[in-house]
């Protein structure tokens, strides 16, 4: 073999030796995101990990995911879908139906339109109200 063929061929097979045998490989779970309400579509790997390439860490979807689905079956629960994962007042469910999804794991995702419970017992008390004086009303009549 020639020393310009040497010069070439020996580091790139060390360069390939090291990396298939001192860097870690990647444990993807593609199968998971099919477990999902939303097939894994939206946002993939980052649905249960801090890092959209998946792996390490758990975000607080994750976490759920992990300590009420795997024990189950590794399947997408009841339970799962109405805990809120990320503490923003909208059920996993809420935020994968919602349109467009948001993300169950981030707070500041929510889905629009929710109704204020405030308001809408405001209204509530108006109409009763307003309904109530109509038929006091009619009755003076």
């Amino acid at each position: 073999m020639s020393k310009i063929r040497m010069l070439i061929v020996v580091p790139i097979s060390l360069a390939l030796f090291i990396t298939l045998v001192f860097v870690p490989g990647v444990n993807s779970r593609p199968f998971r995101l099919e477990k999902l309400p939303d097939k894994g579509k939206n946002w993939g790997c980052i649905t249960c990990h801090n890092k959209p390439q998946g792996g390490g860490a758990l975000n607080s979807f994750g976490s759920d995911y992990q300590a009420l689905a795997l024990p189950v079956g590794d399947v997408y629960t009841k339970d799962l879908g109405k805990k809120d994962s990320d503490k923003d007042g909208f059920s996993n469910d809420e935020e994968f139906n919602a349109k467009p999804p948001t993300k169950p794991w981030d707070s500041k995702s929510q889905p629009p339109n929710k109704p204020n419970a405030v308001e809408f017992n405001r209204k509530r008390t108006k109409f009763w109200a307003s309904l109530k004086r109509k038929v006091f009303f009619n009755r003076l009549r």
